[in-house]
C-alpha cells in the first residue's frame, strides 16, 4: 500500500517531536495589491487544509503553519539574496530553539521558502477570481535557502584551457548559471504533497528544478 503524503508527514512529525511546525515561510515583497494578496493567502490556507481534512492523517493540520511574513518597511522590493539571508537567520534561530538529532537541510521548512513579489502577484491576479483553480501561467517563486553561486569565472577559465566554450545563459538576477537558486512553481504546489516529496533528501531540488521562466507543475 502506497503511503499518502499526509501520513508520511505525520510519521515524520512523530519521529521528530522537537520540530513544532511544518510548512514554508512565505515572504510578501510587494504591497501594491492588498486584495490579490489576501485572496491568494486565503486560498492557500483553505485548499491545503481542506485536502488535509479529507486525508488519512487529518491531525497534521494542528502543526501546519504557512508562515506569512509581511513587513513593508523591510520587505517591499527585497531581493532574493536579501531574503535568503533573512531566512537563514530565521532558520538558525528555529534550529537553536528546537535542538535535536536531525539535519535541517533535509527538512523542507528549514531549507526552502516562497517569495511573492510584483511579478508573482501579477500572475496570480489574472486567475484569482476563479474559485476552483489557478490559471496555467500563475506561479510563485520557490527559493532554495542553501543555494550559493558557483565559481563561474573559474569554470570558464578551465573550459577555455580545455578548448571548450562555456554556454552563456541569459542572466537571471545577474546569474548565468543553469541553477539560479529559485524556480517558478504552480501555486497549488503549496501543499502537503510537494512538501512531503522534498522531505528527507537534500538532493530533491535537482529532481524538480527548471530554470525560469518555466513553471514547474507537480
Amino acid at each position: 500500500m502506497i503511503q499518502s503524503p499526509q501520513s508520511a508527514i505525520r510519521d515524520d512529525l512523530v519521529q521528530l517531536p522537537e520540530i513544532e511546525k511544518w510548512g514554508w515561510v512565505i515572504y510578501r515583497c510587494t504591497y501594491a495589491d492588498d486584495a490579490t494578496w489576501a485572496k491568494f493567502r486565503d486560498r492557500v490556507e483553505a485548499k491545503s487544509r481542506k485536502s488535509i481534512a479529507q486525508s488519512d492523517a487529518p491531525e497534521i493540520a494542528e502543526r501546519l503553519e504557512w508562515k506569512w511574513v509581511e513587513d513593508a518597511s523591510r520587505l517591499d522590493g527585497a531581493s532574493t539574496a536579501a531574503l535568503r539571508e533573512r531566512f537563514r537567520a530565521w532558520t538558525a534561530g528555529e534550529v537553536a530553539r528546537q535542538p535535536g538529532d536531525y539535519q535541517p537541510a533535509v527538512i523542507p521548512r528549514f531549507r526552502y521558502f516562497i517569495k511573492i513579489d510584483q511579478e508573482v502577484l501579477h500572475s496570480l491576479s489574472e486567475s484569482i477570481s476563479h474559485e476552483t483553480h489557478w490559471s496555467d501561467d500563475a506561479f510563485v517563486k520557490f527559493v532554495d535557502g542553501n543555494w550559493e553561486p558557483s565559481a563561474e569565472s573559474q569554470q570558464a577559465e578551465e573550459q577555455e584551457d580545455d578548448g571548450w566554450e562555456q554556454e552563456i545563459l541569459e542572466p537571471i538576477d545577474g546569474c548565468t548559471e543553469e541553477d539560479v537558486g529559485w524556480m517558478r512553481i504552480a501555486p497549488h504546489m503549496i501543499n502537503a504533497d510537494f512538501y512531503d516529496v522534498l522531505s528527507g533528501d537534500e538532493n530533491q531540488w535537482i529532481t524538480f528544478y527548471e530554470r525560469p521562466p518555466s513553471i514547474v507543475q507537480y
